[in-house]
């Protein structure tokens, strides 16, 4: 099972964005690939403190990329377009919550 987080990642065109937000981390198993292949570009923005502290943890000397918030109501200005959002969430949330107001590919 451990095949999807690795291809995922891998999978993504980190040469035509600018940045990577990964949206809910959780425990982690998907932000250990994105952050080993695009270190230097990429965040996960997680809203459960828990799994915050958790992560800090986890990726200790990265804790400023492990973003404590609500992606809904993140601020993305700050992140030079393109960026890619990827995650773990049900294509329905992507669709309600980005309609028209994203170019997306899915994956």
């Amino acid at each position: 099972m451990k095949i999807l987080p690795v291809k995922l990642p891998g999978s993504l065109k980190a040469d035509i964005v600018n940045h990577i937000i990964e949206i809910g981390p959780g425990n982690g198993m998907l932000t250990k690939y994105i952050f080993a292949r695009y270190e230097n570009n990429a965040v996960a923005v997680e809203i459960d403190q828990e799994k915050v502290e958790f992560l800090r943890n986890e990726f200790q000397g990265k804790e400023y990329k492990i973003i404590h918030s609500d992606f809904l109501k993140y601020d993305l200005s700050g992140f030079n377009r393109p960026v890619a959002i990827i995650g773990n969430f049900p294509i329905t949330f992507l669709l309600r919550s980005f309609s028209g107001s994203l170019k997306t590919d899915i994956l």
